[in-house]
């Protein structure tokens, strides 16, 4: 963590952004749906919860994220964009002094891209 914390100080006096998802980026797909700050300690119960309440064919492949646009994963988290950004906004950012806590920062993201 030490080392986390002095890299990414760095980034960012470089003008970089980091954002951190906590265990995983699908703790920011999960916020599409709900307003959550559970932990999960890593990403498969976490992939395993947002698979049975969401999106039940989710899979951490390449392919799924490449799907025609008929499917599209992107185009399905869309209708849910604004609620993901409000509930990012609502969980603490990322605390390298705490870092077993549910994290998401890709609001940050969106905020820098002025896309709400």
């Amino acid at each position: 963590m030490a080392k986390f914390k002095r890299e990414r100080a760095v980034l960012e006096k470089l003008g970089v952004i980091v954002i951190v998802n906590t265990p995983s980026i699908e703790q920011w797909y999960m916020l599409h749906f709900e307003q959550g700050n559970k932990y999960y300690s890593s990403q498969a119960p976490l992939i395993s919860s947002l698979k049975k309440k969401h999106i039940t064919d989710y899979e951490k492949k390449e392919k799924f994220y490449k799907e025609p646009k008929a499917n599209n994963f992107y185009q399905r988290l869309k209708p849910h964009l604004s609620k993901a950004i409000e509930n990012s906004k609502k969980l603490p950012g990322f605390d390298p002094y705490n870092p077993e806590r549910a994290a998401c920062e890709m609001h940050k993201l969106f905020d820098w891209l002025k896309i709400t």
